[in-house]
């Protein structure tokens, strides 16, 4: 309630002596207060939200100031305080541009309180699509986290109950008529504290296609109907299962498990898959089909 207000149209709110109220009961006082009501995007602080639960008791969420640049882009910095919980910041940014690229980066940084101390984590989520020339695309997919605390008083019910979490690099280039296909990926299990990561990998497919055109001659030679195909596929795998792995465990060294001389704590495993095919097929008298192969 306001003692004294002023609207001024598209543009804000202008108030004296005013009183916050929760249901009936007056629990804050401010001589003067302004609030936008200005559309479209424009600077300025967003309401917050208060609560309660019985995790973090008395909360405030999003005390945060949003900024919008230009056409392209927009960025939110907020903090959330918890009565016993600690604090978390975040940040989060979305920007396009048509036909060029498109994309999300939240970031959160958090100071957690319980029975066990106070821990620090943070967590970092992100979404970036790019569309190159030439029909080439770039597609890129981070989460991570230090540690699953950061999401234990989420209200998305995805993140509280997350159990892996999964980050990916993908490209794509088409060659003729077909794609080459490039990209790494790695899962992290949060309740188990172990990882597993394909980096990299990459596969080509040559789809079935027949010989003569390979041979540079007509589709009336006595070999038309013998046809070829081709594909590969590269492959980079790892399973970590130590607690502190360090960088060269991520990209290729093996660990022995100190405890067990039969099992390893990093395992990496690499291989190259090619497949080749050459097929004839005949019709007989226009009822029997024929087809042999290698």
């Amino acid at each position: 309630k306001a003692r004294d207000m002023r609207i001024y149209q598209r543009d804000k709110v202008v108030g004296r002596h005013v009183q916050a109220y929760v249901n009936h009961l007056p629990i804050f006082y401010f001589p003067f207060i302004t609030m936008s009501i200005k559309r479209g995007r424009h600077p300025g602080f967003l309401i917050p939200a208060p609560g309660y639960n019985s995790n973090d008791g008395k909360y405030i969420r999003d005390l945060a100031y949003y900024y919008p640049y230009k056409e392209y882009a927009d960025f939110t910095l907020g903090l959330d305080l918890m009565e016993k919980t600690g604090w978390k910041s975040n940040f989060t940014t979305n920007y396009t541009k048509r036909y060029y690229y498109n994309g999300r980066l939240s970031a959160s940084y958090q100071k957690n309180i319980n029975s066990a101390g106070t821990s620090f984590d943070w967590a970092l989520r992100g979404n970036h699509h790019h569309d190159l020339p030439e029909r080439t695309s770039l597609d890129v997919a981070l989460d991570f986290v230090s540690n699953k605390r950061i999401y234990e008083s989420s209200d998305i019910i995805d993140e509280s109950l997350a159990q892996w979490l999964t980050s990916s690099v993908s490209y794509r280039k088409p060659i003729g008529n077909t794609y080459l296909n490039a990209g790494a990926v790695y899962n992290q299990d949060l309740i188990n504290d172990t990882a597993n990561l394909n980096l990299p990998t990459m596969s080509w497919s040559l789809p079935t296609r027949p010989v003569y055109e390979l041979l540079g001659g007509s589709a009336t030679a006595w070999y038309s109907n013998l046809s070829y195909y081709y594909n590969v596929r590269l492959d980079h795998t790892g399973n970590i299962r130590s607690s502190d792995p360090s960088l060269m465990d991520y990209i290729w060294q093996n660990t022995m498990d100190p405890a067990d001389s039969t099992r390893y704590l990093v395992e990496h495993h690499a291989g190259i898959k090619q497949v080749l095919g050459l097929s004839n097929s005949y019709n007989y008298r226009g009822w029997l089909n024929l087809r042999q192969s290698v």
